[in-house]
């Protein structure tokens, strides 16, 4: 039954199919009923090493009418375990598959970081307040893992959107599986100013989409 057209399907995500374990992303796939009657589909997309292997799936309904094309988006929770995974896609009308499609591009799940106990504070230095941010970071996965980390803060006077507007410190760190390790800003010498009567959200974010809870920070008037 030639019931179903399917185009390549899009991650949405900054990193081109590179995901952290447990992350949750969408994948949009562009259909198109071909049939000169309306169907209705029901759709399971779908990570694993082969074909029925589902460490991660999603699942979908839908009608097209006849000649009529959509975009399907598929919210995908990325398996716990890190690797790289194919991409299936079955689709079925009345019950029955019509359809079997693997993806062209493979997904590449990475050891997940969490953050916690993030809290900031502030402390005067050479006529000018600066901004402590303390977390701990682990490595939940079951890997080794490295990500790129980022010191980020957004001041009152940016406007919105709360986003990474000044980025204090960018390093790289690898931890092994259970390791953890704790970030003080101030600690590692970085210096990040705050004005005087100024408040603002500081927090840390990685590669992979992972940061830490955004902490409120405000500094007195001269």
């Amino acid at each position: 039954m030639n019931a179903l057209q399917v185009y390549p399907a899009q991650w949405y995500w900054l990193l081109a199919y590179s995901f952290a374990a447990g992350s949750v992303h969408t994948a949009r796939v562009r259909v198109r009923n071909p049939s000169t009657q309306s169907l209705a589909y029901s759709a399971e997309l779908y990570l694993g090493n082969y074909e029925g292997d589902k460490r991660a799936t999603a699942t979908q309904s839908f009608t097209l009418g006849a000649g009529q094309q959509e975009d399907i988006d598929f919210i995908v929770t990325m398996p716990a375990i890190a690797g790289t995974y194919h991409v299936y896609l079955d689709v079925y009308v009345g019950g029955e598959r019509i359809a079997a499609y693997i993806a062209t591009e493979d997904v590449t799940i990475q050891t997940a970081f969490a953050f916690s106990n993030a809290s900031c504070s502030i402390y005067w230095a050479g006529k000018q307040y600066w901004l402590d941010l303390k977390c701990t970071i682990k490595n939940i996965g079951d890997t080794p893992g490295t990500r790129i980390i980022k010191f980020c803060y957004w001041p009152s006077s940016a406007g919105y959107p709360v986003e990474c507007y000044y980025n204090y410190e960018t390093f790289s760190l690898t931890l092994q599986p259970g390791e953890s390790f704790y970030y003080s800003s101030r600690n590692r010498g970085v210096f990040a100013p705050i004005g005087f009567d100024e408040w603002g959200y500081a927090w840390l974010h990685d590669d992979m989409g992972g940061e830490s809870d955004r902490c409120y920070i405000s500094a007195p008037a001269r």
